[in-house]
Parts: structure tokens; sequence; C-alpha cells
């Protein structure tokens, strides 16, 4: 249970990227070793929500033809989703202390809207019928431990939800603004305070989605032309105004940071000023970034007071997701809500709705959009329903699942400075999203979980890396290449020292590469193109001879804890690593090594002979004679595995110091249970978190023997 902290290789603050000296830093150290989603977060994480929800038709519809009746029930399906999303959001949402309903759930998660399919109808009377209803929320990485949750022992969990009842006709009111659960009783729902008649219980299921991978801006695509453009949009705020501050704010950091300003002051920029204008270097390629400004300004033609002012606001916000590539939102946003641009208490123009998204002129080409408000995790799946977008292959978009610091102007800060921050030289400076997402979080006076929607398809290579210098000899950074901050040194152990370049995925490395991690200190600093031998100087892959098939860095701090089986729970002694023979012959494991990405943790003794199609299982220490039953192979390091449960590395080797099998985790790893092969035995097989129980050393998953 070593905490491993993670070093971010290029860290971004509030305001300026700082340079990192490499002269100052020890040469990193290279160390020796999937899933598919569409959103990649630091501290939150995606469930996949199902059950069962009823559709009611009126008495006078059993006379109708089946046919008849069928065609109805599809078409008020859509209609009951929004419905299940509605009330789901209700309750999972984060309140705020002067929220009628504060005191109803509040677990800082949101939905996105639903799948509007017809889900396997069945009929359960004349005029009942029973469909699936399916939900992806995001929350909490911890959103099971606080929802009132039953382990159903197969990696989902059941809750019962209420929801309310509105008649058909009303779900079927869906007026922008004036949308049926924008009115009572339905607006602030809190069961406690609506008519018994009018409530249902559903009982729904949760399951872990899987996170994307870690990935960078497209930012050829974003550069290609020579130009990036860039709208900021502030939303009026009820609190203090903050829209005007912050718009003064932006003003005098752009000029610091080197752009050059449309106007001689704040006092005199407008929505017609023209942009703010600097030239960067990306690579070899100049690149002209221009930000333009907008928000509500008193007195003008975009005062937040009027409905002239909220229209402008309005048709603007819409000019530049239609027009430029790059567009931030920051400002008042919720769920079933979008973008307010205006003062809804004086005007009722300037409200983008989230339903309205869909319908507008979006560019077919590649944007990336920041919405900074309170709540917008619902606002990728209101963007890739657009047909220019539905592709998810030419948006990239960062939400919120709970309250974000909208008064504050940091968070636009740092994500300009993601897309076109700079060294001091004026070389533009490439960052992860994930970076980005830490830095978006650390900003927060509330944490607002930050996300990103839409990267799969992005780069997972560092944009100016050169694979051509990859494995060439290094003394330091400066021997790999041009001064491009891409390749660096990196330390390959006993082959000595070669050129690398940072990586978050195995498929953004050359063929013959993997995407390690990389440790500077002894602490992780992320990942690094190497080969898979992991030598530059002779070409051996692991031979899977015997493999890794579970991984406890994380036992739970509760009896579920006792992995060992010797009475208590240990955060040290409980650790294991689990290894299987998925061969047919004996193999005599003597002399073989196990270690993390830090040092050597346990040597199998003489005599250690492991069977075909069985299993050796090595605890961080105790009693493991408990274990006995399993018939797998039984071993304690008495040092302790000491496993990082934020991300590690386990190296299996053989006497010879050849590498049999590599595993790299990261913090899936630091939930209470096991990482586990998703087919069990099997060479290649992806690591998953552990189904029903925590862990099952010794065992297959569901307990029977190998």
């Amino acid at each position: 249970m070593r905490l491993a902290l993670f070093a971010i290789v290029l860290t971004f603050g509030c305001a300026e990227a700082p340079i990192i000296n490499v002269e100052d830093l020890a040469i990193p150290t290279a160390v020796p070793h999937g899933k598919e989603d569409n959103f990649l977060s630091d501290s939150a994480r995606e469930y996949l929500v199902e059950g069962e929800a009823i559709i009611r038709l009126d008495e006078d519809d059993a006379d109708l033809a089946e046919s008849t009746r069928l065609r109805k029930v599809k078409r008020l399906i859509p209609f009951k989703q929004i419905a299940v999303t509605w009330f789901l959001n209700a309750w999972i949402a984060p309140k705020d202390a002067k929220d009628p309903n504060a005191k109803y759930g509040g677990f800082n998660a949101l939905t996105k809207n639903a799948s509007l399919d017809d889900l396997d109808i069945r009929q359960l009377d004349a005029t009942t019928y029973a469909f699936t209803v399916r939900q992806q929320i995001g929350g909490p990485e911890d959103l099971l431990s606080k929802l009132p949750t039953f382990d159903n022992g197969d990696g989902t969990w059941s809750f019962d939800l209420t929801i309310g009842v509105p008649t058909n006709e009303e779900m079927k009111n869906l007026t922008v603004g004036d949308e049926w659960f924008r009115q009572k009783p339905w607006d602030k729902f809190n069961p406690s305070a609506v008519n018994a008649d009018q409530l249902d219980t559903i009982e729904l299921t949760l399951t872990r989605q899987p996170r994307s991978l870690d990935a960078w801006p497209e930012y050829e695509r974003l550069f290609q032309d020579g130009k990036v453009t860039i709208a900021i949009h502030l939303g009026w705020d009820y609190h203090t105004k903050a829209h005007l501050q912050e718009s003064k704010q932006l003003f005098h950091w752009l000029v610091k940071e080197g752009y050059s300003a449309p106007v001689g002051d704040y006092e005199q920029l407008n929505r017609t000023s023209g942009p703010f204008q600097r030239t960067i270097t990306a690579r070899d390629r100049s690149v002209s970034v221009e930000v333009s400004l907008f928000w509500g300004k008193p007195g003008t033609n975009t005062d937040t007071d009027t409905d002239a002012g909220g229209r402008q606001l309005k048709k603007d916000m819409i000019r530049s997701l239609e027009t430029k590539e790059v567009i931030v939102y920051s400002g008042h946003s919720g769920p079933f809500w979008g973008f307010s641009l205006a003062n809804w208490k004086k005007t009722d123009e300037g409200e983008l709705d989230d339903n309205e998204i869909a319908t507008l002129s979006l560019p077919s080409y590649y944007q990336v959009i920041l919405t900074e408000g309170c709540e917008t995790y619902a606002l990728g799946n209101a963007f890739y329903a657009n047909p220019a977008k539905s592709s998810r292959t030419n948006l990239d978009i960062i939400t919120t699942t709970t309250y974000s610091t909208s008064m504050d102007g940091d968070p636009v800060k740092d994500f300009l400075t993601a897309i076109a921050g700079t060294s001091d030289s004026g070389a533009h400076v490439p960052v992860t999203y994930g970076d980005l997402m830490r830095d978006l979080d650390w900003n927060t006076w509330d944490t607002a979980m930050y996300g990103v929607h839409g990267i799969d398809d992005n780069p997972h290579l560092h944009p100016y890396a050169e694979p051509e210098h990859f494995c060439s000899p290094c003394m330091s950074d400066w021997d790999c290449g041009s001064s491009w901050n891409a390749n660096f040194c990196l330390n390959l152990g006993t082959d000595g020292q070669f050129c690398a370049a940072e990586c978050t995925g195995d498929d953004g490395c050359p063929d013959g590469y993997t995407c390690a991690a990389v440790a500077r200190n002894n602490t992780l600093s992320g990942r690094a193109c190497v080969p898979e031998s992991f030598s530059c100087t002779h070409n051996t892959k692991p031979s899977k001879k015997v493999i890794v098939n579970e991984i406890l860095a994380d036992p739970a701090n509760d009896s579920t804890g006792d992995q060992n089986g010797d009475g208590w729970y240990d955060p040290v002694e409980d650790e294991f690593i689990e290894l299987v023979n998925p061969s047919s012959k004996s193999v005599d494991l003597s002399g073989w090594t196990l270690a993390d990405d830090t040092k050597v943790r346990f040597v199998f003794p003489q005599g250690s002979t492991l069977a075909g199609h069985s299993a050796a299982v090595v605890f961080g220490g105790g009693d493991v004679s408990a274990l006995e039953y399993t018939g797998a192979l039984l071993f304690v390091a008495h040092q302790g595995l000491r496993l990082a449960n934020v991300g590690d590395t386990i190296i299996l080797r053989t006497r010879k110091d050849a590498i049999v099998d590599r595993v790299v985790f990261g913090a899936e790893a630091n939930h209470d249970r096991s990482l586990v092969r998703q087919s069990e035995g099997q060479k290649n097989a992806a690591f998953i978190q552990h189904p029903g129980v925590s862990a099952s050393p010794g065992t297959l998953s569901d307990g029977t023997p190998f």
C-alpha cells in the first residue's frame, strides 16, 4: 500500500507554465511493465445505470389494436426516458443549502441524456408496458460508498429510485424554457413534498464504466492552417457580477501573456473590438492565436438586464460555436439547462438551452470546448447529438459534475495555457488532458470534478515527439533531437541511457515499443515509449510462460481486506500478486523474482515448481495457511510487496533475469479491490476491477479452483 505521488512532467499553474530545467533533474528511469470509453477525469468516473420503467396508456386504449397500442408506447418511451433522467438527476445531483430539496439525495453526480432507443419493450397487461431504461451518470470515484446500494456480487449494485409520475400529456411538453420538469411539483423534486399517488419506485442497477486513456488535444488539427481562433463567453453572474470582474482579469492576463489587445484599455473593449492576438511557434510552424472576449457590458447592446442584450449575447455565443475552433463558456449552467448569458431575473432572453445545441449549424472541423459552469456534464451528449459532432471525432468538450468556480478566471487561464501556452522562448508546450483536469480540479473551491468527453481518437504520443531518435544513446535531453520539449533521455537500467518520448498508451508508440511507466527519484512521473524488450540493445519480448493474473495493491480497510486469511486486516500484509501457469507443463520458479518500479520484492525459493494450469500467490506478509485449501502455491514476501495504490509496475523475471511478464497499472487499483485479467489465465487479456467479491487469491474470480 505504498502511496506513490503522481508528479506531472509539465505542471501548469494558474497563470503561467513554469519551465523545467532538465539539468536540475535526475535522468528519469523507465519502469518496466485496456479500456475504451469517451470520458476522462482525474476525480470522477462514469457509471452505467439500467432498470425497468413503466408506460401506462389510458384505459380507453385497451380497445385499440395491439399494433396501435405498441406505436403509442414507442412514441411515449423517449418522453419517459427523459422523465427518469430528470428524477434520477434530482436525487444524485449536488445541492446548495438554499435549495428547497437540499436534504434530498445530493451525491455530487449528474446524468447524461438518456438513450432514447426502444429497449426491450414488454407488455404486462392491455395498457401497461415495461421497457429497459439505460442512463450514464458521472460522479465521484467513491460514489458507490455514498449511495444506498446493494452489492449484487457480480460487479453491479442495485438501488431503488423514487420518481414522479407526470401524465403522458405532461411529459410531451418540452417547449424550450417551459418544459414540464420546470413546473411544480417537479422542478425542485423531493418525494416528501409530492402526493403519494404521483410517485412510483423503480429498481436500478449500477455498473462502473471504464475510463478513456489520457491523451493530448489534437494540436495538429488546431494549428494546421497557421491560425487558431478562440472565443471566451462569460455568463451573467447573480452573486457578485463576476462576469465583470472576470472579463477585466482576462483582459489584463492576456496582455501579460504577450497578446496584443485590440484597444488601449479594458473600458474601451466591446464585442466588436476584435481579437487579442499573439504568434506562437508550434514545432516548426508559426501559429497566430486569436482570442475574442464576450460578456454583458452594462449600458451597451450586450446589457444583461435587457431583452436586446440577452438576444445579442446568445447570438454571439451561437456564432462562436458555429465559426470558432476553441470556445470557452464561464458562467451559470445546470442539468437540463445550458448557458445563461443574461440576467434571467429581468429578461427571458439570453438562454441557450441544451436541447437547442443539436439544431445549431456546428462545423465539421475539430473544436475544443470548455463549459466552465455548474453541473455541465450532460452538455457532452447535447453537443454530440448535433449531426456535425455525432462521430465524436471532431469535438473534445470539458464539463463539470458539480459546482465550479465560474466567478474565478483561473480555470479559463489554465485552459488557455493548455491550448496555446508557451515556454519563455515562445515555443508551444503541449499539455495532456489528464494534466489539465488536475489543474482545473485544483482551482475549485468545491470539488467540481472536471472531465473531458470525446478523446478516444486523440493522440497518445507527445505531439512533437521524434520517433526516429528513439533508442539513440544519450547523456542528456539535448542529445535526443530538437528542442521541442518532446524527446528526453531515459534510463533503461543496465541497458544504459537512451532517447524516448512521453506517451499515454501503447497505440501511440511505434511498432515494437510499449508505453511504460517512468519514475523520477522513485516517484512515478508519467509514461514513455520504450522497446517491448525493455532494451535498446537486444530485442527479446516477455515470454509470458507464466503470467501475472491478479494484483491487490489496496486491501479494503475492513474484514473483507483480510485476504491472506490470518484473521485481521493489514494494509501491507494483505497485498498480493497472483501468478498463473497458462500451459499444461510445470514451470520451475526457483530463483525467479518479482519486482516493482523500485526494487526486487520477492525471490522464489529453491524447489518452487508451479504445475500446469495452476496458481501461485505471493502475499505482503502474515500467516497464509488458511488458504491452503485453494491448492495454489503460497508465499510471503517478508519485507512486503509495497505496491503503490495509484500506479505501479510488476515485473516477473527468471533467475537469468529474462522478463517473463510485465504489468503496469494505475489509479484503478486504488478502490479496495484487486485487478484481475478479464479472461483469467489468458496471456493478453486486459485487467479489470475484480467482479463480485473484492479479490480471489489462489482461485478464479468465482471462487472455483484453476
